[in-house]
């Protein structure tokens, strides 16, 4: 189709008029209408821009491919009027006036000139993508436009919530340019799917091919696993067909050779890389996973979990939309009908859900102020933000009692990678280990080195998985990662050779840095001091020898990898945490990449994070308290002693608030002691102004704190005689009160002792048969005469016959009726 018959030419004139007036403007328009090739030549063809035309790409294959088509279509090689850059390719010189841009370019220039001189628009290109990045990179260019009126900014997408963004710009006017090129007819599953996703594509790829149907197709995956299936599944079940790949990290002559037209009908199995932005040719059907693999920041774990999640609904009509842009085509989404109208309408902003560090870092160099107070089209959620500045301090990137950045600060943010990475490129130059460095932070940065099932092996007197993976990719570079001796190694000839391009990459921008790798012989161990202090906040200590589980910070526990070659360290700094799903949506959390630490380095850089604490635990299973020593070190449990010289007075009462607790039993608190306190109580009632003590769980309390005294364990107190502890509560004058005020027993004149109860109220309580009361005229008393005991008057058959505190009344009212009754019964029984 020629480009002037693009539907986006229909806005052409309004746009330039927009232009013109103003310096924003939003552009809406759906996929295929020609908005990533033509709005670049709107702006060329305005008198009104002066200077460089900046296009931002959300991916480089995207930025690189669009410049060559445009170039193409004005007559031009690239490089020339239109050009590039990604962070591995540029192409293009000072003359070259449109540029397309991945979007973490735009913030490398605004930092090294924050008024962008000679740059005369900006144009946000698949914003509804909303990268961290180009989040802030909007807010940048509008601040900067305060300044700079004569920038222009475009924004533009074809999933785009427009009016938000107009309000965002100040009421922009908003543009858009309707129709789809060309009719997409959508089917879906007819039952949610059962079987891996990579099994039903293929047999959806296996029916497309049945039918009489021409063109290309387009699968989309959610990663490079669920490809690698599907690639290997489709080459073996269709045939006559090119199985391509298509992935960012793909080398560029494969990417090349997707991106041109075969002889051959082809398969495209690409990740979300292939859903904006890029018209691949030929493509007349897509085959739709409606998956897509995002990071998420895990606040559990506190690290960014690659999570595969079902798409959105923009992105699945991005996705369909490709088969429509050259002519009809079809759309088979794997999922139902029912399940598409339950899905979210739009897809989470990564600013919602990732890591904000490294664009914190970014955003400082720019705007030394409270993230807070930026003008983001969305603000991110206030514990993100600190999270990040948390980290930046403890790294010594940011003062901790403000938002500047230090000198380190300032020279990490010139470095392109994460701050814990611009940390251990920092650390590597002062202890000479950089070339290691610069591919130990590719290997961080990259997808995985080894292939499944393989380990890395242990290296030096120090052992680490990042080292080890750093000699690996030399060697394969040293053998021009031949695949057979990558495979001997066990790494992936792909992942070896992307690491090793990244490593390039990160040196190469280092020595504009002014800095330069040494020359001798590296050492392991300076490495791994390195290591530890650009990873502080992953130190982790194994359990024991014959675990792979580790303790991080605050006691989260965590699993060494079984590839990891570091099996025998105690203690390691984890270079990765990843998260690996389980059953639902449960989980572990996995320590890779690991690297030996000793402890010495801990004192040594870390002298002021060390905390120790001594403390008395009650053992439960041995029932004795006990002296537990820890000693932490940046939050990790470093040692723990547990020993049983402990303080007397503070092992006393903790072994008696146990005992209380736990209602352990305590064979010397007999019946007895009860009711000696239940006498004690009666007598203290009775009166009050001896002061008495009444025994209340205080009391008691300090009564048995007083029995642990000196004692450690439970077996040496539950036999204690409690009862002389009780009694020497008091002094010898008050025992002897309450013994002559409330005497236990009663001598009855028939030899027998009427035992007393002084538990059940404020009269005490006897029983006693009639022949035991005979001889005994009155109620006996207690209190000195002054209360009379309350009678339980029992018959032969021990069952009572009168309840009095009046037994004369008993003898001359009761008695005889009672006497009548059971005498002629019970003869053996003496009856006066």
């Amino acid at each position: 189709m020629n480009a002037n018959e693009l539907p986006i030419q229909a806005i052409a004139e309004a746009f330039r008029r927009w232009i013109s007036r103003g310096s924003r403007v939003v552009v809406t328009a759906p996929t295929g209408s020609g908005k990533s090739t033509r709005v670049p030549r709107f702006l060329w063809e305005c008198p009104e821009v002066h200077g460089k035309i900046l296009v931002l790409e959300p991916r480089r294959l995207a930025a690189r491919v669009l410049a060559e088509h445009v170039a193409s279509e004005w007559g031009e090689a690239c490089g020339e009027s239109v050009g590039y850059r990604t962070r591995f390719e540029h192409c293009g010189t000072a003359a070259t006036r449109v540029w397309f841009l991945t979007e973490g370019i735009l913030i490398r220039m605004l930092a090294n000139s924050p008024d962008v001189p000679g740059i005369g628009a900006v144009v946000f290109d698949e914003f509804h993508e909303r990268s961290l990045i180009s989040d802030m990179g909007l807010g940048l260019v509008r601040l900067l436009q305060d300044k700079r009126p004569d920038l222009k900014l475009v924004v533009m997408s074809a999933t785009l919530d427009a009016a938000a963004v107009c309000r965002y710009l100040d009421d922009a006017p908003h543009l858009h340019a309707g129709g789809r090129l060309h009719p997409v007819q959508v089917t879906y599953a007819p039952k949610p799917v059962s079987r891996p996703v990579w099994e039903e594509a293929t047999a959806a790829a296996r029916n497309l091919t049945r039918r009489e149907v021409d063109g290309d197709i387009l699968m989309f995956m959610p990663g490079i696993r669920e490809i690698r299936h599907c690639v290997s599944l489709c080459r073996q079940q269709l045939h006559g067909l090119d199985v391509l790949p298509l992935y960012g990290d793909l080398p560029p002559e494969q990417q090349h050779r997707v991106m041109t037209p075969g002889s051959r009908r082809r398969l495209i199995i690409a990740t979300n890389l292939a859903e904006t932005s890029l018209t691949i040719p030929g493509i007349r059907h897509v085959i739709d996973s409606g998956l897509v693999r995002l990071n998420r920041y895990d606040p559990v774990h506190g690290i960014n979990k690659l999570e595969t999640f079902p798409i959105c609904r923009d992105s699945a009509e991005q996705r369909a939309g490709r088969a429509g842009r050259e002519a009809p085509g079809t759309c088979h989404r794997l999922w139902t009908k029912a399940e598409h109208q339950r899905k979210e309408a739009r897809t989470p902003a990564e600013i919602h859900r990732a890591d904000l560090s490294e664009a914190v870092l970014s955003l400082l160099t720019l705007y030394p102020r409270e993230p807070a107070t930026f003008p983001w089209f969305e603000s991110p959620a206030a514990t993100a933000v600190e999270r990040a500045l948390d980290l930046l301090r403890e790294l010594g990137f940011v003062e901790t009692d403000g938002f500047g950045l230090t000198a380190r600060g300032r020279m990490a943010a010139r470095i392109p990678v994460h701050p814990r990475l611009a940390q251990l490129l920092l650390l590597a130059r002062d202890e000479k280990v950089l070339s290691a460095a610069f591919l130990a932070a590719a290997v961080l940065s990259e997808r995985p080195l080894l292939l499944p099932g393989k380990r890395f092996p242990e290296v030096g007197p120090v052992a680490s998985d990042l080292w080890a993976a750093v000699e690996l990719v030399r060697r394969c570079h040293q053998a021009g990662f031949a695949p057979e001796v990558c495979r001997r190694h066990g790494v992936h000839v792909g992942a070896a050779r992307q690491i090793w391009r990244t490593g390039e990459h990160l040196q190469r921008t280092c020595r504009v840095l002014g800095w330069h790798p040494e020359t001798g012989a590296e050492h392991v161990e300076n490495f791994a001091r390195c290591v530890l202090r650009a990873f502080p906040d992953r130190l982790a200590k194994r359990r024991d020898a014959g675990t792979l589980i580790c303790e991080m910070r605050d006691g989260r526990t965590v699993s060494l990898a079984r590839e990891s070659g570091c099996k025998q360290a105690t203690l390691m700094v984890a270079g990765e945490l990843r998260h690996v799903a389980g059953p639902g949506r449960s989980g572990k959390a996995l320590l890779s990449l690991a690297t030996e630490i000793e402890e010495e380095w801990l004192l040594e850089f870390f002298p002021e994070d060390w905390r120790e604490e001594d403390i008395l635990v009650w053992d439960e299973r041995k029932r004795r308290v006990l002296r537990r020593c820890r000693l932490w070190c940046l939050g990790v449990l470093i040692e723990e002693r547990l020993r049983q010289d402990v303080d007397p007075e503070q092992a006393a009462a903790l072994l008696a608030s146990r005992i209380a607790a736990e209602g352990l039993p305590l064979k010397g608190w007999s019946k007895e002691v009860d009711a000696w306190i239940a006498r004690v109580r009666w007598v203290a009632r009775m009166f009050p102004e001896r002061n008495l003590p009444t025994f209340d769980e205080t009391e008691k309390a300090v009564l048995l704190r007083e029995a642990c005294a000196g004692r450690t364990q439970y077996k040496q107190v539950k036999d204690l005689p409690f009862l002389d502890i009780v009694k020497q509560a008091l002094g010898r004058t008050d025992i002897q009160f309450v013994e002559q005020m409330a005497p236990a027993v009663i001598k009855l004149p028939s030899g027998r002792r009427l035992k007393l109860d002084y538990a059940t109220g404020e009269v005490p309580r006897g029983k006693a048969t009639i022949q035991d009361l005979y001889d005994v005229k009155e109620t006996p008393a207690v209190a000195g005469g002054r209360v009379r005991v309350l009678l339980d008057i029992l018959a032969p058959n021990r069952r009572t016959v009168q309840v009095t505190d009046d037994l004369a009344g008993f003898w001359r009212d009761v008695y005889p009726g009672i006497k009548k009754q059971y005498a002629a019964r019970y003869t053996r029984h003496e009856w006066r």
